[in-house]
């Protein structure tokens, strides 16, 4: 083929290619939106717990102010006969502002029992008596922990029998589940009934102190 025609050829399929380019974007068109966004709002604390104490009226439950610790304590009881029951329940509310439902458990911090005097025949029975020493009112005190329906009184569930108070400083008690933005009211007392005559002996003149220490897990 002559090289003319070569050419002429060339030429024609550049002005098809064109030719066809030009009838494409004749035939497209493209709309489009504004710029989109999705933007999220500030959350509580995964896991917030507060605390209030509270008062029983006829069967309804009525919280305090919740804060996140308490300034006073819950439970205060001077010059008791060792081996008393309180026969005293004490209420409290605990609710979770958090974002997210939480696991509760409560335990025992700054645990302290001493001796704050060795009277009587205490020394018969405590070996180490004397005042700043160990104490042994601690072996005998004993928590009960109860769920209770803020509105009806009613115990939807008991998160354990009574317990040895000291024993929470390393077990903690479960409370189960509290939903964000949800309050639950318990009570709790102590018992000491069940400890024997030498162990109320060597438990007298002396002094428990302790915090509760209520804990959300998400």
């Amino acid at each position: 083929m002559r090289r003319s025609v070569l050419l002429t050829l060339a030429a024609l399929g550049a002005v098809l290619s064109l030719l066809s380019a030009g009838l494409f974007a004749a035939l497209s068109d493209t709309a489009r939106t504004g710029s989109n966004q999705v933007a999220t709002h500030d959350l509580p604390s995964s896991a917030d717990l507060k605390i209030a104490t509270a008062t029983q009226s006829g069967v309804s439950t009525t919280c305090g102010t919740f804060s996140d610790d308490l300034a006073t304590a819950l439970i205060s009881l001077d010059d008791q006969t060792p081996g008393f029951d309180s026969g005293q329940g004490y209420l409290y509310c605990l609710r979770n502002v958090g974002s997210q439902p939480v696991t509760v458990s409560v335990s025992v911090e700054d645990f302290s029992d001493v001796e704050t005097a060795c009277t009587g025949d205490e020394a018969v029975y405590d070996q180490s008596c004397a005042a700043a020493a160990t104490g042994e009112l601690g072996d005998i005190v004993s928590a009960s922990f109860f769920g209770i329906d803020c509105t009806t009184g009613v115990q939807p569930d008991v998160p354990a029998d009574v317990v040895l108070l000291r024993s929470t400083t390393t077990t903690p008690v479960s409370f189960g589940t509290i939903p964000s933005d949800q309050t639950r009211c318990y009570l709790s007392s102590l018992f000491m009934s069940g400890a024997t005559a030498m162990q109320r002996q060597a438990a007298q003149s002396d002094q428990l102190t302790w915090r509760f220490a209520f804990t959300g897990v998400v």
